[in-house]
């Protein structure tokens, strides 16, 4: 199949959970440790830790599947007190560090950066500011964290409005031609996170966890998809033969070529 021409891109949305930082390993940690605490000997499947990420809060599917006796706000307590002891430990995944200062020192025509996370303005703080360095990339007015007021009720992952606030931020500074989704590419590990962007017109870059790669490897088209009349439909083998979602193991792995984007060779 002909892959359609994309023009270079002028921006790139990052998620941070399991993308930027290990935090969806801490996560998984944490819900172990609190599973193990209550009688329950076993891991939560990642069919199911996929429908959960990008969407905080929900936690009822864990309690479901594991039928440990505690209520939902006993299980959070539970889980804040452990998320307040890990997530100060929080490191980069590999590629990440290298990804972000290349895009910013060493592309041609440097794109845009802006952070567009699920993770509460709490979470966010308690997870990264031990990695200040790293989301310095990030200025303050590009971030769209959760319980965003300008986003709507129910209109997180996998709905595009998160992603096209963030593009509606960088436009407002951007002088001659404003950005257009289809000049933007999103860096993502969840599903919900990959139907976001996809909705929003813009190609995708797709790292997911190694468990949740390893569910799907050779069986794309059974990866859940959107059927949304509004936000559009995502089938995601077709979008993979398209050429609009890239399928990574790692950040090490990202192609600046094939995003358009023009790397400067380091001085000898």
């Amino acid at each position: 199949m002909d892959q359609p021409h994309f023009p270079p891109v002028r921006a790139a949305f990052f998620d941070m959970d399991g993308l930027l930082i290990n935090s969806e390993d801490i996560y998984a940690a944490v819900r172990n440790k609190v599973l193990v605490e209550n009688g329950y000997d076993g891991e939560i499947p990642w069919t199911l830790v996929a429908k959960m990420q990008s969407r905080p809060g929900d936690q009822a599917p864990v309690l479901d599947f594991s039928g440990i006796p505690l209520s939902i706000e006993q299980y959070k307590s539970r889980q804040l007190e452990l998320h307040q002891e890990h997530f100060p430990k929080t490191e980069p995944l590999p590629g990440v560090e290298p990804l972000l200062h290349t895009l910013k020192n060493r592309v041609a025509s440097p794109p845009f950066l802006a952070l567009v996370s699920s993770s509460q303005p709490e979470g966010f703080k308690v997870k990264t500011t031990h990695l200040s360095p790293l989301f310095e990339h990030f200025p303050p007015h590009l971030r769209v964290l959760g319980r965003d007021p300008r986003i709507q009720a129910a209109r997180g992952k996998p709905a595009p409005d998160v992603y096209l606030l963030a593009l509606n931020l960088i436009n407002e500074s951007v002088p001659g031609p404003k950005i257009t989704p289809d000049e933007c590419v999103v860096f993502e590990d969840s599903i919900a996170g990959v139907q976001a962007g996809y909705a929003a017109g813009m190609r995708i870059v797709w790292v997911p966890h190694a468990k949740l790669r390893e569910i799907y490897r050779g069986h794309e088209e059974e990866i859940p998809s959107t059927s949304n009349a509004e936000d559009g439909t995502l089938t995601i083998p077709r979008a993979l033969a398209d050429g609009q979602i890239e399928i990574l193991n790692s950040l090490e792995e990202f192609d600046y070529r094939r995003y358009g984007l023009d790397v400067t060779p380091r001085p000898a």
